[in-house]
């Protein structure tokens, strides 16, 4: 009689990617029930809220090691750490605004490009 074992694989999965996707399905689902047809606009607005919000929390809880990405020549890190956790909280609620969403979208862009040589 021949054994067969499979390996236990452990896949990790980025926290933020989780947030991400769930909260968008479930966002959708509501959306659905409330205005009784799918708006994925309006499902995508929140859930990026929702992401910056999240992922603003580590500007305050996590400051020292936001700092440790900066490059050596940035003055101000841990101040430059919490301003861009407060832009983040303010450009994601301002995304729930029909008002505010198309400024807040594409000063999104330019800030994330602008963050983009911090991170790597």
């Amino acid at each position: 009689m021949r054994e067969i074992t499979f390996v236990q694989t452990k896949i990790r999965i980025m926290k933020p990617l989780l947030i991400l996707v769930i909260s968008f399905l479930l966002t959708g689902c509501v959306i659905k029930l409330i205005n009784q047809q799918w708006d994925f606009i309006l499902a995508g607005n929140i859930v990026m809220c929702i992401m910056l919000c999240f992922t603003s929390i580590g500007h305050f809880a996590f400051t020292k090691g936001m700092q440790m990405m900066m490059p050596q020549f940035i003055p101000f890190k841990k101040e430059l750490v919490y301003i861009t956790g407060v832009v983040e909280v303010i450009a994601g609620l301002s995304l729930i605004f029909l008002q505010l969403r198309y400024a807040a979208s594409i000063f999104l862009v330019i800030f994330f490009i602008l963050l983009l040589p911090g991170k790597y």
